[in-house]
């Protein structure tokens, strides 16, 4: 065998060889990069799970009752550092207090009177002279509070010329069985301050004394939102003319 082609079989064979550690080395980096997005998509996974788990109703809008067992608790009570000063106002700290109303807006006032002497305990009497003004102290309370119920009484008339009756029809501010501002009020609670309809009946009943069904409330509710929605088509309508 000559040299010539002994060295080109030997360069063939060593040809095939890295061939051969070419693709195993490329299936490798294959494997590699299938491992390596595995991993990558179970590191999102665990970090996505991570942050629901950090979720509860301090770092989001969810109620404090959504907090259960999972994830991290919230702390209780607040987060500031401890310091020295014991709670309340401190020395030096000009104190805030309610002011008077003036004596326009005073519906009674009451003369307190001292039954005795502090100092030799004399009996005291409201004749008696007194010294500099009297110490002014207000309480704010609201007044008994009871619905203004009107009744309208519409008697049938009997006429003289052809003796038939006619009965009185109901005027207009009359119509339905509840005034404005009792429709205004309720509107305003469960639009505005979206209360429940069940607490709104509870505090019409227990606190105003006027008994309603959830119907009724429903009622007035849908009313309040037709009138809402006829009055921007109105101002719309006006406004484009």
């Amino acid at each position: 065998m000559k040299p010539a082609q002994s060295d080109s079989r030997q360069l063939e064979r060593e040809n095939e060889r890295l061939c051969r550690e070419v693709e195993r080395l490329q299936q490798e980096l294959t494997e590699r990069d299938k491992k390596l997005a595995d991993a990558e998509k179970q590191i999102a996974d665990l970090e996505r799970k991570l942050a629901l788990r950090q979720q509860n109703s301090t770092t989001t809008s969810k109620p404090p009752s959504s907090d259960g067992r999972a994830g991290e608790q919230r702390l209780r009570g607040s987060r500031r550092k401890k310091n020295q000063r014991k709670p309340g106002g401190q020395p030096g700290h000009r104190g805030h207090w309610r002011g008077l109303a003036p004596l326009s807006r005073v519906e009674r006032v009451i003369e307190v009177f001292p039954p005795k002497c502090r100092h030799c305990e004399s009996r005291l009497s409201r004749k008696m002279p007194t010294r500099g003004e009297a110490r002014r102290h207000q309480v704010t309370e609201l007044p008994p509070i009871e619905a203004h119920i009107t009744e309208y009484q519409c008697p049938c008339v009997v006429c003289p010329e052809c003796g038939k009756a006619t009965q009185a029809e109901l005027p207009r501010e009359a119509q339905g069985q509840f005034g404005p501002q009792l429709t205004a009020l309720i509107a305003y609670l469960t639009v505005v301050c979206r209360m429940p309809r069940r607490v709104v009946q509870e505090l019409l009943g227990q606190v105003l004394g006027i008994p309603l069904s959830l119907g009724s409330i429903q009622n007035f509710v849908g009313r309040s939102q037709r009138s809402g929605r006829r009055a921007l088509r109105g101002t719309g309508a006006a406004t484009a003319s």
